[in-house]
């Protein structure tokens, strides 16, 4: 009960949000099929001590793939949530960037078997 009491007091803005937030919408571009795939030159938003990095991963495939691991500028990305189907998948993955200035670095991606579509 207490979190829905912290939630109610920041939307009437007697709280300020812990984090600043920024996002970019397709920063990294796509590329060819490879297990592991990199996306190179991604966004990764302005150095913050308490920075959190999420990715969204999109893959084409002929058969059903899924995320086995990944990293965003070197740092172990978390599997948040991924589904999949014979066509096409989706990953949500995030990393802890809090000990790092970099504004953007490479999103390497292994799956559990070969692509064949851009990722």
């Amino acid at each position: 009960m207490m979190l829905f009491a912290k939630m109610a007091a920041m939307l009437k803005g007697q709280v300020a949000p812990r984090l600043p937030i920024s996002y970019t919408v397709n920063g990294g571009g796509s590329v060819a099929a490879a297990n592991p795939a990199t996306i190179t030159s991604v966004p990764l938003g302005a150095a913050d001590p308490t920075r959190l990095v999420v990715a969204t991963i999109f893959w084409a495939n002929s058969s059903a793939r899924t995320v086995s691991s990944a990293t965003i500028n070197g740092a172990p990305a978390t599997i948040i949530q991924q589904t999949s189907s014979s066509e096409i998948g989706i990953a949500i993955v995030q990393a802890d960037l809090s000990g790092t200035n970099a504004t953007s670095g490479a999103v390497v991606v292994t799956f559990s078997g070969a692509v064949t579509g851009n990722v």
